[in-house]
């Protein structure tokens, strides 16, 4: 929870610096409270997408979400289309905003068709 409070707060400190001039801020929807652990946040040039990682408590799950806004209000979050049972985390725009880079386990090739999970014991 401390966590979704301080994203919202570097949210709304950017947009107050980038819409100076408008009267009222806007917040994020309250659905982003049903997210065990959100990271990697990053919002496009004019304020109007934000992407970032959801992430289950013990990490083994990680996708990418996105936000958008449509005038002052702000749509329902949603997974990225591509999301599946891989790991998909850390999602930055390039500047010029044509981009979104991001890290996953998905095999480059299509040779891997499943996810493999290694387990370390002593």
């Amino acid at each position: 929870m401390r966590k979704i409070k301080l994203l919202l707060a570097l949210f709304l400190f950017s947009n107050l610096l980038s819409a100076q001039t408008e009267n009222e801020i806007t917040t994020f929807n309250k659905k982003l409270n049903q997210f065990y652990n959100v990271r990697d946040f990053c919002i496009s040039n004019n304020g109007n997408e934000a992407y970032f990682t959801i992430q289950s408590p013990d990490g083994g799950i990680s996708q990418i979400a996105t936000l958008k806004k449509e005038g002052n209000k702000w749509l329902e979050p949603e997974l990225l289309p591509f999301c599946d049972e891989f790991m998909y985390l850390e999602p930055f725009l390039t500047p010029n905003q044509n981009r979104l880079f991001f890290v996953s386990d998905r095999p480059l090739d299509g040779a891997i068709k499943q996810k493999k999970i290694l387990i370390f014991g002593m």
